[in-house]
C-alpha cells in the first residue's frame, strides 16, 4: 500500500457530510445547517442555478455542525429547489476521483 492509497482510504472513509436542515430566511437569504462524522478539509458548497454566494466557502470544518448562508441576487421562490441542487464538496472528494 503506498502512501497516496493510505491518504486517499483515510479521507474517504471519514469524510461523510449530511445537509441536515435548509431554510429559507427571507426570499434572498438560506440557512444551510451541515454535519460531518469528522475534521472535512477546504469544504465547498455548490448551488448552480442560483445566483448569489455563500457566507464561507471553501473552509476547514473543524466542528462537526456547521451553519452556512447562502445570499441570493435574486429571489428564491423554491426552498426544494434550491436544496435539490446544493452540493457539498471537500478535498476528501478530489482524492475520489
Amino acid at each position: 500500500m503506498t502512501a497516496s492509497s493510505i491518504v486517499y482510504s483515510y479521507f474517504v472513509l471519514i469524510c461523510r457530510f449530511q445537509v441536515r436542515k435548509v431554510q429559507l430566511q427571507n426570499e434572498l437569504t438560506v440557512n444551510i445547517d451541515l454535519h460531518s462524522t469528522a475534521i472535512a478539509l477546504f469544504v465547498w458548497l455548490d448551488v448552480p442555478g442560483f445566483s448569489g454566494r455563500f457566507s464561507d466557502n471553501g473552509f476547514l470544518m473543524i466542528r462537526p455542525d456547521v451553519t452556512v448562508t447562502f445570499h441570493s441576487w435574486t429571489k428564491i421562490r423554491s426552498v426544494e429547489q434550491f436544496e435539490n441542487s446544493l452540493t457539498v464538496h471537500s478535498l476528501a472528494d478530489v482524492y475520489a476521483r
